[in-house]
């Protein structure tokens, strides 16, 4: 999904912490984050628990994913997620409020944000989507286990479009 607005190197640096998180990768963390001097690609770095460069990530900064074979490269460097495990895992309110950001940002074309998310009784959370304005644009209930919405829709419909309630 093409933005009109280049990512800012904050938002860069979130959409990589949520791709570790989701794939429960502890060994790395984000490090350094640059902007080229024409505004088109992002580097980041990944960095190890002694806090050692691993691998250096270019991100095209309207789209915020890498080139094809990097992002091949980075994948295998992640590995897969524990599919028997899946469903035993639980996100807190941080890591929530993260993969929710990134969701927001990959799919919303940079005019939207999360407004708030809240937990509800039932072990879930509401995320509140605004416009910069502040104007609630839609409000989905995501499963604290998979951080998705728990209807099966997609938050977002074609083309990055809010989906009608």
């Amino acid at each position: 999904m093409k933005r009109d607005t280049p990512l800012s190197v904050d938002e860069a640096r979130l959409l990589i912490d949520a791709m570790l998180l989701r794939h429960a990768n502890t060994d790395l963390k984000t490090g350094k984050v640059d902007a080229s001097k024409d505004g088109k690609q992002i580097v980041l770095g990944l960095v190890n628990a002694n806090g050692d460069i691993v691998k250096n990530i270019t991100l095209d900064a309207f789209t915020g994913r890498p080139d094809r074979g990097e992002f091949r490269e980075l994948r295998h460097m992640m590995g897969k997620p524990d599919r028997k495990d899946r469903f035993n895992n639980k996100y807190s309110t941080a890591q929530m409020e993260t993969l929710t950001k990134a969701m927001i940002l990959m799919r919303g074309k940079g005019d939207l944000v999360l407004g708030k998310l809240t937990e509800t009784d039932r072990g879930t959370y509401i995320a509140t989507i605004t416009n910069k304005g502040g104007d609630i644009v839609r409000e989905v209930e995501l499963s604290r286990v998979t951080a998705r919405p728990i209807d099966g829709h997609p938050a977002f419909g074609p083309e990055g479009a809010l989906k009608k309630m």
